[in-house]
């Protein structure tokens, strides 16, 4: 539900010239309840983004890292490309952290959210 209007708003400020860089994540934890049923809900991040889940230091570091100085960059996260719309550096969050390009590209080009 929320994806697309990221994508969408991510695509318009990496063309802009002389802006801020872009860093897009995804975050792909997934709940052990219900057996993981539901997958990664909206906020399920949250505990992952205030370090109160074991492994969870690279994300809220990478958080904190943007916050106090715009790069996302931290610890073994050091190679998070900006993102645009050529390469789609995407980073994966979840108990280890990975950069992929946007999985769901061609998803959204297929029903009108690019």
């Amino acid at each position: 539900m929320f994806r697309p209007g990221a994508i969408v708003e991510s695509n318009k400020k990496s063309a802009l010239k002389g802006g801020a860089p872009v860093f897009m994540c995804l975050f792909t934890g997934q709940s052990p309840v219900f057996d993981g049923k539901h997958k990664a809900l909206h906020c399920m991040e949250l505990p992952f983004v205030f370090d109160n889940i074991d492994n969870a230091n690279q994300m809220s570091g990478a958080w904190i890292n943007f916050a106090k100085t715009g790069n996302s960059n931290y610890k073994n996260i050091r190679d998070w490309p900006t993102y645009n719309t050529t390469n789609t550096a995407t980073m994966h969050f979840d108990v280890t952290c990975e950069v992929k390009s946007q999985l769901d590209k061609e998803l959204f080009e297929l029903v009108g959210h690019n």
